[in-house]
């Protein structure tokens, strides 16, 4: 079969558990990491993936955030 291993990263602790609960139901490994991806993607550096999903946060929520959200996203 094939193995499926999962990395969840969130700021959430309860987006984690609901993350983690709902891979596993599924049959798969998951390992949570508690991050502001924004701050600490560096963490990951080391890790290689077959597939990144990305949900960022809603980061221009009106006219003043174009630029810095823009650079952000």
């Amino acid at each position: 079969g094939y193995d499926v291993e999962v990395t969840a990263v969130d700021a959430s602790d309860k987006a984690l558990a609901f993350a983690k609960r709902n891979v596993e139901a599924q049959g798969a490994k998951c390992e949570t990491l508690k991050a502001d991806i924004l701050k600490d993607l560096g963490k990951l550096a080391d890790q290689s993936y077959d597939l990144v999903i990305c949900d960022p946060p809603a980061l221009i929520k009106g006219r003043k955030d174009i630029g810095p959200g823009t650079h952000a996203y």
